[in-house]
């Protein structure tokens, strides 16, 4: 069984943190900006990993963003790992 993650780019410390933790096989959609975290990956058993084609609907404003704030398209692409332990 997989699990799928899509969770709050924020919080992704935490998410492959529990992923690491639990031994979770998923499926996790991530941002490819650099962060400290992006150093995570390599105490994980990826097993695939691949930049997402950049689409005009790929990345969706939340509720919790202000509209007022948006300025169009976000300025990074996004990327999926596949992690098997």
């Amino acid at each position: 069984m997989f699990a799928y993650i899509n969770g709050d780019f924020s919080l992704m410390a935490e998410i492959l943190e529990k992923v690491k933790r639990d031994r979770v096989n998923c499926v996790v959609v991530y941002p490819t900006w650099p962060k400290f975290w992006q150093i995570m990956w390599k105490d994980l058993p990826v097993r695939f990993q691949e930049i997402i084609p950049t689409q005009d609907d790929l990345c969706l404003a939340g509720p919790r963003v202000d509209p007022k704030k948006l300025r169009g398209r976000p300025h990074f692409s996004l990327a999926v790992a596949v992690v098997i332990f």
